[in-house]
């Protein structure tokens, strides 16, 4: 009953703001319902938990056409067995299960735990890390399950930043803790190809007179004397010796 009156209420805020300027669009629905299969967690050393249960399938091909045709779908922490029981399930296994179906490119954790670090913690370093962070170990274990299942990035947001989504997505350094399975900050050796993207990072310190000016030409002669940090393959800084 909890969760029912919690979905109704989300679905009443974001109805809300889809309906008020300048967002208007009546085109966009918020959906629920039974995209989510669930199997009971059965006895575990003693412990019958009863309609504790465990995801066993998402529906994401009918997630997929819902996000496709521009609604939003919302997953609430119940499933339904073929049976028709409901179970209780924990909402990091619906979201990290959802992430891996869609293969979703990335999965966002907003928690009301302590702010959490604004850093970037690769996926070979992600055991350190949880190490380090044994209060949050469940939700990060399910963390490092999503992305060993192909999603690329997962972001923990603090509800105690005010605006921390919009903050952490939109901004170069972000407001929390983000996790990559893959290279996200890189520094290398320079090629021709660099060199727009070099002259557009260090023209307003031409202009300034910081930098002494060379030709487009005279750059690339050099390329091999530079390297570049890139982060996200936007260049960051450049240095030449």
């Amino acid at each position: 009953e909890t969760i029912g009156a919690l979905r109704v209420e989300i679905e009443n805020q974001l109805s809300h703001a889809l309906s008020t300027p300048p967002i208007v669009n009546e085109s966009l629905g918020v959906l629920s319902g039974n995209f989510v299969t669930a199997q009971p967690l059965g006895i575990h050393k003693g412990t019958d938990y009863q309609h504790t249960g465990t995801v066993r399938k998402i529906n994401s091909d009918l997630i997929q056409k819902l996000t496709d045709a521009g609604s939003i779908v919302l997953l609430s922490p119940l499933g339904f067995s073929p049976s028709g029981e409901a179970f209780n399930l924990r909402y990091e296994d619906v979201a990290s299960f959802t992430a891996k179906s869609l293969q979703a490119d990335k999965l966002v954790f907003i928690h009301t735990d302590a702010a959490t670090p604004t850093i970037d913690v690769d996926l070979q370093h992600l055991d350190d890390f949880i190490e380090t962070h044994p209060e949050q170990k469940q939700l990060l274990n399910h963390i490092k399950a999503a992305m060993n299942n192909g999603v690329e990035r997962v972001h923990l947001v603090s509800t105690e930043t005010k605006d921390g989504l919009l903050l952490e997505l939109y901004t170069r350094d972000g407001i929390g803790t983000m996790f990559n399975a893959s290279l996200y900050e890189n520094i290398r050796q320079a090629t021709t190809e660099d060199v727009s993207g070099i002259i557009e990072l260090i023209e307003p310190l031409e202009t300034q007179g910081a930098l002494i000016k060379r030709s487009r030409a005279q750059r690339a002669l050099e390329i091999e004397n530079v390297s570049v940090i890139e982060r996200d393959e936007k260049f960051m800084a450049c240095a030449a010796l």
